[in-house]
């Protein structure tokens, strides 16, 4: 579609070209496959969670870790939209809130991102704010001046909500080290203050299913300490509200 006119107005000709474009791509398609059923659909992440703090993956505890399941590899509000199964905010604090109740640390995985949307009205931030817990930033190390964008973005949506962040953990995906890994947490605590944790090195295909060897590595390259810390002020913030 080519569009004339001067960057900002919307003119005749724009307006045309706008509207055949929705013409041609039309509302996102929902099929049998976009609606099956959660019962259906096997949360492999999931799965591998409770493989790894070795748990049994029993379809009750498979339930109460990943509760929502979509097949659509979309948004979650896109997910449910096209699943006609609309997510119910409150449920899902509930859910997280009784498995609060009976583990020892409870850890929501926000998936691409805090702003994700999970209704029209709610994202994954009114979540973890509802459930007054901290976050953590984690990013891939090799990913440079769009990574430091992002999570200096990030950092500003968690102020500007009040929820409290431990710190930002870089990844290392690569095998090669790159110039940016070294730039990029500098760079981050150079203009966010304090807010690096740690690198986690690149772990071996083979040791990547070690429990163990995870929490030894995580242990030893992430400063976890703080992470603690403010897990602990959260908590006690949350029981004196």
């Amino acid at each position: 579609v080519h569009v004339d006119g001067v960057p900002g107005e919307l003119d005749a000709e724009a307006r045309r070209a706008y509207q055949r474009l929705a013409e041609l791509v039309g509302p996102p398609p929902i099929s049998v496959s976009t609606k099956t059923e959660s019962d259906a659909l096997h949360p492999a992440n999931a799965a591998r969670l409770l493989e790894l703090v070795g748990d049994a993956t029993r379809s009750r505890d498979l339930d109460r870790v990943a509760p929502l399941r979509f097949s659509a590899d979309v948004a979650p509000a896109m997910a449910a939209r096209l699943a006609e199964r609309p997510i119910d905010v409150d449920a899902l604090r509930a859910t997280a809130e009784a498995l609060a109740a009976d583990t020892d640390a409870l850890v929501v995985d926000a998936g691409s991102g805090l702003l994700d949307p999970l209704t029209d009205d709610a994202d994954m931030a009114t979540l973890i704010e509802s459930l007054a817990l901290p976050a953590l930033l984690v990013g891939p190390s090799r990913a440079g001046a769009s990574l430091v964008s992002s999570l200096r973005l990030h950092l500003e949506a968690l102020h500007h909500r009040s929820i409290p962040c431990a710190g930002v953990v870089l990844n290392r995906l690569d095998k090669r080290h790159r110039s940016e890994e070294a730039a990029t947490p500098f760079l981050l605590d150079t203009v966010a203050g304090d807010v690096v944790l740690g690198v986690m090195p690149r772990l071996d295909d083979l040791r990547r299913d070690d429990a163990d060897h995870l929490a030894q590595r995580f242990n030893v390259h992430v400063d976890v300490d703080r992470i603690q810390a403010v897990m602990t002020e959260t908590a006690a913030t949350a029981s004196r509200a």
